[in-house]
């Protein structure tokens, strides 16, 4: 609610997506697997929960489409944002147009 959400939007956010903040590996363990492995582990935790989407976002000068698309994500381009239209919230979330945001919905069942 801090960043503009009415209660509801709060409550449905809370309970139906969960957002990756803080992704990191040391730099003497990159390209061994270590973030693609945390991220496997994220969705498969947020799957058994039920959560509908899992999403993060990163800065621009960062270039990580690659590896979140190789993880399974869909990367956005700079700025983009997405709607909740598909879980029935008639609201989206959105960037900064230094960032991009890559997301990964629950199959529909």
């Amino acid at each position: 609610m801090n960043h503009g959400y009415s209660q509801v939007q709060a409550l449905t956010l809370g309970m139906a997506i969960a957002k990756i903040r803080g992704l990191a590996v040391a730099d003497t363990t990159r390209g061994q697997g270590l973030a693609a492995a945390l991220l496997k582990r994220a969705w498969q935790v947020y799957h058994q929960l039920d959560y509908f989407l899992l999403y993060g976002s990163y800065e621009t000068d960062r270039d990580l489409n690659a590896f979140y698309a190789r993880c399974g994500y869909t990367v956005l381009a700079p700025g983009e944002g997405f709607t909740l239209e598909r879980i029935g919230a008639p609201f989206g979330i959105h960037s900064g147009p230094s960032e991009c945001v890559f997301t990964r919905w629950l199959p529909r069942r």
